[in-house]
């Protein structure tokens, strides 16, 4: 037998019905990725690393430490890719549909695979880029970044695999995601309407942690503690004990801010309202208390000495006065409030009244009206 007619056998010898050069070939491929992924890859993530070594950011370790089963992953995809290019002439029509639609996946699988496990570094890099390196929101939106990033990669492969392998279309799978994103977010819509109102809070400046406010239902001052994704803890000042209030309430113009008047050029101040009702007095005598009122109020330690005193009406038979007084030490503020009713009983007292014909109401929660008039 003659070489030519071994040559002929072995061209035409079909084992499985493939020929036999087609089976070396995709041996040869098999030892080509075998040693891309033992040897080369090797080499190049061996020197990309002593690269690396001499930087000082850990970004380019990180994105080393990502690469490195990735690479191997794309080399064992391309030759699987190569072999059906041999093999695609004897497979039928069917079998090469589904190995063209599995190896789309496993592409797919592979680049959902890095944004997975780079879901931090990505993170990291949007918050920085996009949002910001610094501030309170960047804090709290930061450790969801990461969640995003996985979730989408998740997504991306379930879709791909649902078109690949169930035959329905993009299109479809992404309109059942968005009835069912509808369904699950009538059910859960307070909870994402406390994460917008969580944007506004800061968008807007509306108060910061450790800001002081004023909030409608609270008795007295209350202090900024942390603002959530949803809610937004209070300290409540007279008691020292703490509430959460949702975003969406705080939004709602409940808010009186007393630190952001300070932080607009305008020293941080805090006001007591005081309302005196007299009845039965004469206006001789009127005017005397206005005039004792405007001494008084001034001479105790604490209050500034820019106050308000004046005879706001006259209600039937009483003569109602307003007192506006500023502290400016928060940590004094009760006792200024004390002194300051003190002081006026004593006054009462002098000017011969009788207590039954007296009325003093303290109300500080009004005082706002005060601060944003004269800032005005």
């Amino acid at each position: 037998m003659t070489i030519a007619e071994i040559w002929e056998k072995l061209v035409t010898y079909q084992l499985f019905s493939i020929p036999l050069p087609k089976w070396i070939i995709v041996l040869l491929i098999l030892v080509i990725v075998q040693f891309l992924r033992q040897v080369i890859s090797k080499l190049v993530i061996r020197k990309i690393e002593q690269i690396t070594a001499a930087t000082e950011t850990t970004l380019d370790d990180e994105l080393v430490e990502i690469f490195k089963p990735s690479f191997s992953l794309l080399v064992i995809l391309g030759g699987i890719w190569a072999i059906q290019l041999v093999l695609s002439e004897n497979l039928t029509p069917k079998l090469n549909q589904t190995l063209d639609g599995l190896l789309s996946w496993l592409g797919v699988v592979i680049m959902a695979y890095i944004i997975y496990r780079a879901s931090s570094l990505l993170a990291e890099i949007a918050s920085t880029v996009i949002i910001g390196s610094e501030g309170e929101f960047q804090e709290i939106i930061r450790p969801f970044l990461p969640k995003i990033f996985q979730t989408a990669a998740i997504v991306i492969m379930v879709i791909k695999a649902a078109e690949i392998f169930l035959g329905a279309s993009t299109g479809a799978l992404v309109g059942l995601l968005g009835g069912a994103g509808i369904t699950i977010g009538l059910l859960l819509k307070d909870i994402v309407y406390d994460w917008f109102c969580t944007f506004i809070i800061f968008s807007d400046g509306l108060y910061r942690q450790g800001d002081w406010i004023m909030v409608q239902g609270l008795s007295g001052f209350t202090q900024v503690i942390d603002i959530g994704f949803r809610s937004t803890e209070l300290k409540i000042g007279p008691w020292g004990s703490t509430v959460k209030i949702p975003n969406s309430k705080m939004i709602s113009g409940i808010v009186e801010n007393w630190t952001q008047v300070g932080s607009s050029g305008n020293p941080l101040m805090w006001g007591i309202l005081l309302k005196l009702r007299v009845d039965g007095i004469c206006a001789k005598k009127t005017q005397r208390i206005c005039e004792r009122l405007r001494e008084i109020a001034p001479s105790i330690e604490g209050v500034h000495p820019k106050c308000t005193v004046f005879l706001k009406e006259i209600d039937g038979n009483a003569r109602v006065f307003d007192i506006r007084v500023k502290v400016q030490d928060l940590d004094s503020y009760y006792n200024i409030q004390e002194s300051l009713n003190i002081r006026i009983l004593e006054l009462i007292e002098e000017e011969k009244i009788p207590s039954l014909n007296v009325q003093l109401r303290t109300d500080p929660e009004s005082y706002n009206k005060l601060v944003n008039s004269e800032n005005n």
